[in-house]
């Protein structure tokens, strides 16, 4: 017997919480600020050890709360944009089957080694990381609670030893670890 299932509430609930949160934090915690300068190397603004001081609060009201998140939005809307962008190109992917059918393809191929599937995978991202600065894009790769994962091949029974007539990206893995 399975305890309660802890059910998370939707993600635009856990953001508006968090935002709520923070603006209760700036009626709680003291005001400050460093003083910054332009590094010549990186070209970036760095802090200045040392040089913190507190400046006037100024809390934010519930109005300036509801604000702060189109704000936010717009302020990061490049990245925001990328990451709708690129994240339905995976949905599309994802849809298709291509990506369960690659991992699968993969593990099918390393017979009696599938635990080699996630290192392989892991490295194809990391050197997307370094040659295509890949960091938000992976979001679409989180697995949904509702989706099978496109890693459910990789069970505790080998890909080989297995019926894989009734085995599919679109079967769950419980599904197909009862063929």
């Amino acid at each position: 017997m399975t305890g309660p299932r802890l059910r998370l509430p939707h993600p635009l609930i856990l953001l508006l919480g968090c935002l709520v949160i923070a603006a209760l934090l700036s009626h709680v915690l003291p005001a400050g600020r460093y003083q910054r300068r332009d590094d010549p190397v990186t070209g970036r603004s760095v802090v200045v050890p040392g040089t913190y001081a507190r400046v006037p609060a100024h809390p934010l009201g519930p109005f300036q709360t509801l604000v702060a998140l189109p704000k936010g939005l717009v302020d990061a809307g490049s990245v925001v944009f990328l990451v709708f962008l690129v994240g339905g190109a995976f949905s599309v992917v994802e849809q298709t089957g291509a990506l369960g059918r690659a991992v699968g393809w993969l593990a099918q191929r390393l017979d009696r080694r599938e635990a080699l599937v996630v290192p392989i995978v892991s490295l194809a991202f990391a050197v997307g990381g370094i040659t295509e600065n890949m960091q938000e894009e992976i979001i679409a790769f989180v697995p949904r609670p509702s989706s099978p994962s496109p890693f459910w091949c990789l069970s505790r029974t080998s890909w080989a030893s297995r019926d894989r007539s009734s085995c599919s990206p679109t079967t769950t893995a419980p599904a197909c670890a009862r063929s």
